[in-house]
């Protein structure tokens, strides 16, 4: 979430972050699709959903905390890793800024991956019963 804040597109010698840069591209009106115009409305809710899923966490609400990171860095990974591509050619008078863009993309591939992990060892964890007895997962042999 950090780099979403941090600069994503310079111009100039203004670096603007990425909520800048798409509430430029929407009043712009640069990119005419309801799918990104869905993505560049939605992406001010960021900070709020990633508070949702910390929330979610603290609270014990592990398998739901980590659907929710699952598929907010999903989205947040496909728009950075397109726009860490475009920045290659980092020259022009409107460009690019990597910092953002790299970062967020590390952030969405760790959190996916921590996301992954706690749902594979919420499974593991998660009570069986057998013959009345309540067990845990390691437990119990596998058939």
């Amino acid at each position: 979430m950090v780099g979403t804040f941090l600069p994503w597109m310079r111009s100039g010698s203004v670096h603007r972050s990425s909520y800048e840069t798409a509430a430029l591209v929407d009043h712009l009106g640069v990119l005419s699709h309801p799918v990104l115009d869905a993505v560049l409305v939605g992406w001010v809710a960021l900070p709020l959903t990633t508070a949702v899923c910390l929330v979610l966490f603290a609270v014990g609400r592990w398998r739901s905390a980590s659907a929710v990171t699952i598929a907010l860095f999903l989205a947040v990974g496909t728009v950075s890793t397109p726009v860490l591509v475009q920045g290659a050619d980092t020259d022009g008078v409107v460009s690019v800024s990597l910092a953002g863009p790299v970062t967020t993309t590390v952030g969405a591939v760790a959190a996916i991956t921590g996301a992954l992990g706690v749902l594979g060892g919420a499974r593991k964890a998660r009570k069986v019963r057998t013959a009345g007895q309540e067990t845990t997962r390691e437990q119990v042999p596998d058939p």
